[in-house]
């Protein structure tokens, strides 16, 4: 019974993550948006995410969990409602229009930036080397097919004044994943 509930607290730990990453994802691309491309506030926002990322790895790997699938499927979980409810309080609020429409596309970008944190983190938190180089590198294959193709198929390809979203989210995965390997790096070697 306690290893069943120690499973549901690391768990909800983990949702709780997944939560807090999803909110800050859609946070990020709300801000974007309404800036209009601003890279001045996009590295801004990158120093917060790796903060907020690098935070998660380390709560990550103190849990150590011994359901290793389920702690990125439960944060992938935790990243849609993290989106879903930043999308409903900008519809409670009124928000809604440009630069802030709400349509799918905005909901591919969310899913893309949201879910490539959950992998990235997991990329540095797995205990197996094929997963840890798994992880980034589909995080690394959806970043190039997600930005191909925005020009065919993303109504969000337009561009703002210095960034579109599309560059937006691909310069904050690449910089997470920068910091998320020099984080790695300094770890003691009892920490990995």
């Amino acid at each position: 019974m306690r290893k069943l509930y120690s499973w549901r607290q690391e768990l909800g730990r983990v949702l709780g993550s997944g939560l807090l990453i999803g909110l800050a994802a859609s946070g990020a691309l709300f801000a974007e948006r309404l800036s209009a491309g601003s890279s001045a506030l996009a590295v801004m926002l990158q120093v917060v995410t790796l903060a907020l990322i690098v935070h998660v790895v380390w709560r990550w790997r103190a849990l150590r969990t011994s359901l290793p699938v389920a702690t990125p499927l439960t944060a992938i979980v935790g990243v849609a409602l993290g989106v879903v409810l930043a999308h409903v309080a900008v519809r409670l609020a009124g928000l809604t229009g440009p630069p802030l429409n709400e349509t799918p596309a905005q909901l591919v970008n969310d899913a893309m930036l949201g879910g490539g944190l959950v992998l990235l983190a997991w990329s540095v938190v797995a205990t197996r080397l094929v997963t840890r180089i798994g992880a980034a590198a589909v995080v690394g294959a959806a970043v190039l097919a997600y930005h191909a193709t925005s020009a065919h198929w993303h109504v969000d390809a337009i561009t703002f004044h210095e960034l579109t979203i599309q560059q937006f989210v691909s310069m904050q995965l690449a910089g997470i994943a920068m910091g998320l390997m020099v984080f790695d790096w300094f770890l003691p070697r009892r920490a990995r």
